[in-house]
């Protein structure tokens, strides 16, 4: 996903994977901004930076949504990063099989994270920082182990998963 120039982009229900770039192997977001909903993005990877998604002067918001294991399941990439004045939002969302969750310059860019499980911790309303027992990272099924400490912890509640199932919270 490449948007820019004042582009908007918009994401529900949508998987973002396998994919390669310079900066935010899933997508990059230069000078625009965006949506992602009901997502997972996995498996993606930067040869500059940041394996799944990377800000420039730019804004995104995600809800009910996983960033996990990008570059791969080596561990060794940053999930997120945001430059220059980028703001990003996720709520109820997990970030975790990264090397570092979310890079980002404070009083420069705005990161507001809240009822989500971030690997590395992050400070916000209602976060978590616990392996979110997925059912098979390795095979890409992100969904959560019938046993996961997520399940009922988000308060914001969006009726269906990603494969139109009922939540079972």
């Amino acid at each position: 996903i490449y948007a820019d120039d004042h582009s908007n982009v918009s994401l529900y229900d949508t998987y973002v994977h396998n994919n390669s770039a310079s900066n935010g192997g899933a997508g990059y977001w230069n000078n625009s901004s965006g949506s992602f909903e009901n997502s997972v993005f996995f498996y993606n990877d930067a040869v500059s930076g940041y394996d799944a998604i990377f800000l420039y002067t730019s804004s995104l918001t995600g809800k009910y949504s996983t960033i996990a294991s990008n570059d791969g399941i080596a561990r060794n990439g940053s999930a997120i990063g945001l430059s220059s004045g980028s703001t990003f939002t996720l709520e109820c969302g997990i970030i975790w099989g990264h090397s570092s969750s979310v890079n980002y310059t404070p009083g420069t860019d705005v990161v507001d994270i809240i009822y989500s499980d971030v690997e590395h911790g992050f400070s916000g309303i209602g976060n978590l920082t616990v392996d979110p027992f997925f059912v098979n990272r390795y095979t890409g099924d992100f969904h959560l182990a019938p046993f996961s400490p997520l399940i009922d912890t988000c308060p914001l509640h969006h009726p269906d998963d990603i494969d139109h199932h009922n939540r079972p919270y």
